[in-house]
């Protein structure tokens, strides 16, 4: 036990790794948040370690309504065009 975690048993942890979340046994922790690169003899994906980055989720939403806005417009010129041309 450390503090409010535990670190399991046969864990490395790197030098100068803070390490602030529980890990489990069988593990390697490095770096500054400490991430876990290995467990089981394996190397972990780094991609599930990483936290949300609401920049590209800002970003991602943006992009979403933009298509949205973009098809209404289609929309409606194809509906003035289709009034003009049952006029002429």
């Amino acid at each position: 036990m450390l503090g409010s975690f535990s670190v399991g048993d046969q864990c490395n942890i790197g030098a100068n790794s803070v390490v602030l979340k529980e890990v489990p046994s069988n593990s390697t922790v490095v770096g500054i948040p400490g991430r876990i690169v290995k467990q089981d003899g394996r190397r972990v994906d780094r991609l599930s370690q990483q936290l949300p980055d609401p920049v590209v989720d800002s970003l991602r939403s943006m992009q979403k309504e933009l298509e949205r806005l973009q098809e209404e417009v289609r929309t409606l010129q194809n509906a003035r065009e289709n009034e003009t041309v049952r006029d002429t």
